[in-house]
C-alpha cells in the first residue's frame, strides 16, 4: 500500500460548498478520492449549517409580502 492510498483531505468549508454547487474541478478532485480520504471538521459541519440556516431565513425573507402601504 503507498502513503497515497492513506491519505485522508481535510476539506475547507468553501471547498465543500463549491462540491455542492457542482464545481466541475472539485467534482472532479473529490470524486477521485476514496469517499473514506473525505473529511470534514467539526466548524466545517458548523459553518455548513450556519449557512443553510441562514440562506432558508433569506429565502422566506424575500418570499414574504411587503407591509408597506
Amino acid at each position: 500500500m503507498n502513503i497515497l492510498s492513506k491519505m485522508v483531505y481535510l476539506l475547507h468549508t468553501c471547498t465543500v460548498s463549491d462540491f455542492i454547487k457542482g464545481g466541475e474541478k472539485t467534482l472532479f478532485k473529490i470524486k477521485a478520492k476514496s469517499p473514506t480520504q473525505i473529511k470534514i471538521s467539526t466548524i466545517t459541519a458548523y459553518e455548513l449549517r450556519y449557512g443553510l440556516k441562514k440562506n432558508a431565513r433569506l429565502k422566506m425573507a424575500t418570499k414574504m409580502p411587503s407591509t408597506d402601504l
